[in-house]
């Protein structure tokens, strides 16, 4: 008897695409070959900060699965932003990462057109407010930024002031990243060769980067 392999149908990613936490992704902005493969996500949100507005196909899309797409990128003042050393503006990262914490938003995943620059700069805040050590929040980006980090977005990201986000009450906040502020610390994953803090039960100091 002779078996007839049949073609498996294979869907793209879109580039840099990363699991972020349960529920939360990052990826440069989908192009239409690579919706197939966000639908088994079930996404709820799409959170878009580049300044581009996202194409038709993308916004179409969104509409017919029933995503947000919240394009905060809409907001920027790129003019005021090259006058400055900052490579975002705060307010875009405060509420960036007031809707990454929401429950609500969930799945959600997180673009812009590189999907390293504005994106990691959200994700390395994010990790600020999960109280991982700078050393670790660094290696998570250069990881996934390569040839194209960028010391000033992690000079942003160390400078950040978690202070102004506003935290959702714990039932309200997405699953997997519900540990913030009193939390207990959270240990970064051990497969970035990174300084990490220790357990919270053993005597030694947690170091900071």
């Amino acid at each position: 008897m002779t078996t007839i392999a049949t073609p498996t149908t294979l869907y793209d990613p879109p580039p840099s695409f990363s699991l972020v936490s349960p529920f939360l992704y990052r990826s440069s902005v989908p192009t239409s070959s690579h919706l197939p493969y966000l639908l088994p996500l079930h996404l709820n949100t799409l959170l878009s900060l580049g300044p581009e507005l996202p194409s038709k196909a993308l916004q179409q899309w969104c509409e017919l699965q029933n995503v947000r797409l919240v394009h905060l990128g809409r907001k920027r003042d790129v003019v005021g932003e090259a006058r400055t050393w900052k490579p975002v503006q705060e307010e875009l990262v405060k509420e960036g990462l007031q809707l990454l914490l929401s429950r609500e938003n969930a799945p959600c995943l997180v673009v812009d057109p590189s999907g390293v620059h504005e994106v990691g700069i959200l994700i390395g805040c994010l990790r600020k407010l999960q109280r991982w050590t700078l050393s670790a929040i660094f290696a998570e980006y250069a990881s996934l930024a390569g040839s194209q980090s960028r010391d000033i977005e992690e000079q942003f990201i160390e400078l950040f002031d978690t202070d102004l986000v506003v935290i959702p009450p714990l039932k309200d906040r997405i699953d997997g990243v519900r540990d913030v502020v009193n939390d207990p610390p959270l240990l970064a994953p051990p497969h970035w060769n990174a300084q990490v803090p220790p357990d919270p039960s053993s005597d030694s100091p947690t170091t900071q980067a």
